[in-house]
């Protein structure tokens, strides 16, 4: 008898099996055939619940005397997309430059695979292991989550199963293979928004009114705001929106009403059911043909989506149970306590949107009450003035927390790193780029004292006040080559192909501006003692200047993620502009420096 040692030959069985959620598609029996060699009893319980599909599980156990391990993974893959797309075959496991190609070969059959055959090594070897083993596998992982792992614990548990630990296959590993394991899982929560406008004709806008111009706004804002920082375990909470349904086949008419669909750290949308012959050779044949009036039970519906009546759904809190189930120590900071509808609203209640009546409701579970507010826009052309006059009032009325204002100093420094998820750490919201010149008010203790330094040898040294001018006047000409540079850029980023870039790296450069001011630090106190024209002082101030703008160049590639040509010459025009700048406000100010040694 051949036992399945081999992982590669393992998970090549598994993705010729073509389980596309929710179809078992042959990959759970292929399971039981690889583990029942090895001593398990397997059995595969169904599970159903009315608005979903039925599924079928798998669990199966070795029996011993000693501890007993669970391992925990799914055999269900997400749909193919355009097959034609694909450069191999999704369900042909084929082997090309020592990798395997196919779906559900990192997530996650590749993992059981490997669990299989370690177990199987561990048997041919010594006989197997003292204790007990098992597998709780779904079907449903990448579905609504409903008929799957928690109906399964509940199951196994009624029969008196316990387990002592377990390891759950999803790949985590973030840089080569067996590089970390994780010690919980992050949750999730998803809800849509409707955007409700006036069908009319294309010809005639003045006569409807557009909701995708609104819904456009609204994804934009809501993409930007930061929801936390993540902890020493996991990456920062994202927002990704799954779906835009416009629904318009017709090119001159503009639809009455829109709406989009977003995940919180993940989505299970609308799937179309891709059922496969099990008896075909590789397991899967062509597409099996879905008998009419069970259309609906092979799609996976969002659990919060209600098109038919426009409103914010509430986002339900998709908990990490499972995880604390399977002894994993789940991380609930992480996992939950977001308020997604807060950032919703903040995105929402920025102002009028160019096109469409945007309507938010809030469910209170406790009270059973509704809040609800609607916008009526006016048109686009009073939206940016509108938008801009209120950003300045908040930009300039609210001081930024120190939570804030760390994530984001954070985040631009992993940028200056090169480090592009560092973008998801910063505000990019409207509110964001103005909240981002408080990176001035960071970066001016450490620029005051160089400030002082230049003043004492270049101002009145008799009088006081002489000094403290200068100190104003270098200010002033240190902020104006901070600032006009960015303005310039604002005006000039559309003709460049920069646009929908400018707010990403305007609020990336002036927190890493910030950082760049402490960086030049141990300068400034230099000319405190020493003369600013010193050959050490010009020394220590000319590494440190070069460091800065090799860290802001990497940050400006990393935020305007356009290639590094592009980036390059945006960098060098922020620097000869910056300069050009600086030494005309000084001109201006009549501020005169000596020359260097």
């Amino acid at each position: 008898m051949t036992l399945p040692t081999d992982p590669a030959e393992n998970l090549a069985s598994l993705i010729r099996c073509a389980s596309v959620t929710p179809a078992e598609g042959g990959a759970l029996s292929a399971l039981e055939t690889m583990l029942k060699p090895l001593g398990f009893s397997v059995e595969r319980p169904v599970f159903s619940e009315d608005g979903t599909p039925d599924i079928e599980n798998l669990y199966a156990r070795r029996s011993g005397n000693g501890p007993h391990l669970m391992f925990a993974g799914h055999t269900d893959v997400v749909p193919v997309g355009d097959e034609a797309a694909w450069t191999h075959p999704p369900f042909a496991a084929e082997i090309a430059h020592g990798e395997m190609y196919g779906r559900g070969a990192v997530d996650m059959k590749g993992g059981i695979a490997c669990f299989i055959a370690a177990l199987a090594r561990h048997v041919e070897a010594s006989g197997g292991p003292k204790g007990s083993v098992s597998l709780l596998i779904t079907g449903d992982e990448e579905g609504p989550a409903i008929n799957g792992t928690t109906k399964l614990l509940d199951w196994a548990a009624a029969k008196g199963e316990k387990w002592d630990a377990a390891i759950v296959g999803e790949p985590t590993n973030p840089d080569a293979l067996g590089d970390m394991i994780k010690i919980g899982r992050r949750g999730s929560m998803s809800g849509s928004i409707t955007v409700n406008g006036r069908q009319g004709h294309a010809a005639y806008p003045h006569l409807a009114d557009n909701p995708v111009r609104g819904l456009m706004a609204l994804v934009d804002a809501l993409l930007h705001p930061v929801f936390d920082k993540g902890t020493r375990d996991f990456q920062p909470t994202n927002l990704e929106v799954a779906s835009i349904d416009v629904g318009n086949p017709a090119t001159n008419v503009i639809q009455g009403d829109r709406h989009f669909q977003h995940p919180l750290q993940r989505y299970l949308g609308r799937r179309d059911r891709t059922d496969r012959d099990p008896q075909s050779p590789r397991c899967r044949g062509g597409p099996q043909e879905i008998p009419a009036g069970e259309e609906d039970a092979g799609r996976l519906r969002p659990r919060l989506a209600r098109p038919a009546k426009p409103r914010l759904s509430h986002p339900r809190r998709q908990t990490d149970r499972n995880a604390e189930r399977l002894g994993r120590g789940s991380d609930r900071k992480d996992a939950g306590a977001l308020d997604l509808r807060r950032h919703v609203r903040r995105a929402l209640y920025q102002g009028p949107l160019p096109g469409g009546r945007v309507r938010a409701g809030r469910q209170d579970h406790a009270h059973g009450g509704r809040a609800r507010r609607a916008f009526r826009p006016g048109d686009a052309d009073a939206y940016l003035p509108a938008l801009h006059r209120r950003l300045v009032r908040a930009g300039l009325s609210r001081m930024l927390s120190a939570d804030e204002t760390h994530a984001s100093l954070l985040g631009a420094w992993r940028l200056m790193l090169g480090k592009n998820d560092g973008l998801r750490m910063l505000d990019l919201s409207a509110d964001g780029f103005w909240d981002s010149f408080f990176a001035i008010v960071v970066a001016a203790p450490a620029l005051i004292v160089g400030w002082v330094g230049i003043a004492n040898q270049i101002g009145d040294p008799e009088a006081f006040a002489g000094r403290f001018g200068m100190v104003i006047s270098l200010a002033a000409a240190e902020i104006g080559a901070w600032v006009v540079p960015l303005a310039g850029l604002a005006l000039i980023a559309p003709r460049i192909g920069i646009g929908g870039r400018f707010v990403p790296f305007a609020v990336a450069y002036n927190w890493a501006m910030a950082i760049a001011a402490w960086i030049s630090l141990p300068a400034a106190l230099l000319t405190l003692f020493l003369p600013f024209t010193d050959q050490m002082v010009v020394l220590v101030a000319l590494v440190l200047f070069l460091l800065s703008e090799v860290l802001i160049w990497r940050l400006t590639n990393a935020s305007i993620g356009r290639g590094a040509a592009i980036a390059t010459a945006v960098f060098t025009g922020m620097l000869i502009g910056s300069q050009a700048v600086s030494f005309g406000l000084q001109v201006l100010l009549g501020i005169s420096m000596p020359d260097m040694p």
